[in-house]
């Protein structure tokens, strides 16, 4: 066989709670494998002690920011998974975790608690535009423009905003005169 992810339920004093924390994971990462925006579910496991664990396929990636790289695909499919679960009727709530490929694709991960029944939130709508704010400011400026056009096409002016906020923060525009090579300025003090 191939290699696969195992994930153990968490331990706690509590164990009903870290039983429903499990159990919810589990109905996650269901829905996402089903909607194809997350690794692909293989079942439960029931080791020698009883303790259920999930296997599911290993995704070789990281969080976004943690050195991988982004591209305008990352940007595709994280809009892509906010549709898939949007047209579902779900949504995204608390966190919203996706780990990124080194080829630049995007899955989503640790469901537990982040699909939803219960609509679009506020809280999901701000996870949602950081994550993809983090994404966007990686990306190179010709990769940048196509996102901004992209989005512009389908109309979410609300994330338009945000991401040229974004932008306009982290690049404040010069002022004063410019750098020579050297370092010195160039602003006409003689």
């Amino acid at each position: 066989g191939r290699p696969v992810a195992v994930r153990t339920p968490l331990s706690s004093a509590h164990l009903q709670l870290a039983d429903k924390i499990h159990i919810d994971d589990y109905r996650g990462m269901l829905i996402a494998d089903r909607l194809g925006i997350g690794p692909k579910v293989h079942g439960k496991f029931v080791d020698s002690e009883g303790t259920v664990s999930l296997v599911m396929d290993i995704v070789p990636g990281d969080f976004v920011g943690e050195g991988q790289r982004v591209t305008l695909q990352t940007i595709r499919d994280l809009r892509e998974m906010r549709r898939r679960l949007q047209d579902a009727g779900l949504d995204i709530k608390g966190s919203f975790q996706a780990l990124v490929t080194s080829m630049g694709r995007a899955l989503l991960i640790d469901q537990d608690e982040s699909i939803s029944t219960a609509g679009l939130g506020y809280t999901s709508d701000e996870e949602y535009a950081r994550t993809l704010e983090d994404v966007f400011l990686a990306l190179n400026p010709a990769d940048r423009s196509k996102a901004l056009d992209e989005i512009s096409q389908a109309g979410d002016t609300r994330l338009i905003n945000a991401l040229t906020h974004a932008q306009a923060v982290q690049s404040p525009p010069e002022t004063g005169g410019s750098s020579t090579p050297g370092g010195s300025s160039t602003s006409g003090s003689s």
